[in-house]
């Protein structure tokens, strides 16, 4: 069951979190051993625990957000039809990702049946890519009812399902598509958090802001990703496809957490453009 624990994991942590170095992207240069069993490719694991550290931050972001008025709304999500149109393994993880984010908006904001959907549309393409059997759905289940029940803290459950999969952290033949997902995820909830700041202006405060800021400088964590697997094709093309972010993410990146209107703008306009290109 390790493969998909992988998969989910590195997902869900990637698309809520917010966290990278200070200084614009280094490159790493391991190139992924395929042939190794025990470790995954050096740096790996370092990215994912720094997203990891954000996860709490990023759960509670979208609870400010429901706090402070803004609506529920699955259309900045991607279409669970969507999934029909998905033919190569890279659009498959990519739309994974993006369904995982989907599923956490859902349920961070209570919406049962969305996140039903997205969940559904997850294990269709899992089905696809012939890792269904490797959820962990028990655990799968208690998140997805938590949407009933407001007293249950659906980011500790997220924190349960990371710590079981970082228990089987092994290098595998999925590692890549994991990675591939996480930039799928990373997108859609780039997407959804600028959509809803785009949408609500009126609602914006210092503390939603800084939130956005932080989900945004996750940019560099998800190309360092990308690049521990330059000798894949289908990486190398999302990282060449979200490098085209980089003016309006480093511009928000230098406004230290105080984000104008016109580079709120110009990034959910290039986010947008990036996501139909991928997704």
């Amino acid at each position: 069951m390790s493969r998909i624990k992988l998969i989910l994991a590195s997902v869900i942590i990637a698309l809520l979190a917010g966290c990278a170095e200070e200084e614009e992207v280094t490159y790493l240069q391991e190139v992924y051993d395929y042939e190794r069993d025990s470790v995954l490719v050096e740096g790996y694991q370092e990215e994912l625990t720094h997203v990891k550290a954000a996860i709490w931050e990023s759960f509670e972001s979208y609870k400010i957000m429901s706090l402070a008025g803004f609506k529920y709304n699955n259309q900045y999500c991607l279409a669970p039809a969507k999934l029909s149109q998905y033919s190569t393994n890279k659009q498959k993880a990519l739309g994974m990702g993006a369904y995982c984010a989907y599923v956490s908006y859902a349920t961070v904001n209570g919406q049962h049946q969305d996140a039903m959907n997205g969940l559904n549309a997850v294990m269709r393409l899992a089905d696809q890519l012939n890792i269904e059997h490797a959820f962990d759905k028990e655990l799968l289940g208690q998140i997805i009812e938590s949407t009933k029940d407001s007293t249950i803290d659906v980011a500790v459950l997220f924190s349960e399902a990371i710590e079981k999969a970082q228990k089987h952290m092994h290098s595998n033949d999925r590692a890549e598509l994991a990675t591939i997902m996480v930039a799928g995820g990373w997108i859609e909830a780039m997407h959804v958090s600028t959509s809803m700041l785009i949408h609500n202006k009126e609602l914006r405060t210092e503390e939603i802001d800084k939130a956005v800021w932080r989900h945004n400088y996750k940019y560099q964590s998800v190309l360092r990703m990308l690049h521990l697997f330059n000798d894949s094709k289908d990486c190398a093309e999302v990282s060449e496809t979200i490098k085209q972010l980089r003016r309006p993410v480093w511009a928000m990146i230098a406004a230290d957490e105080e984000i104008k209107e016109d580079q709120l703008v110009a990034l959910h306009v290039s986010v947008r453009e990036v996501r139909d290109n991928l997704l």
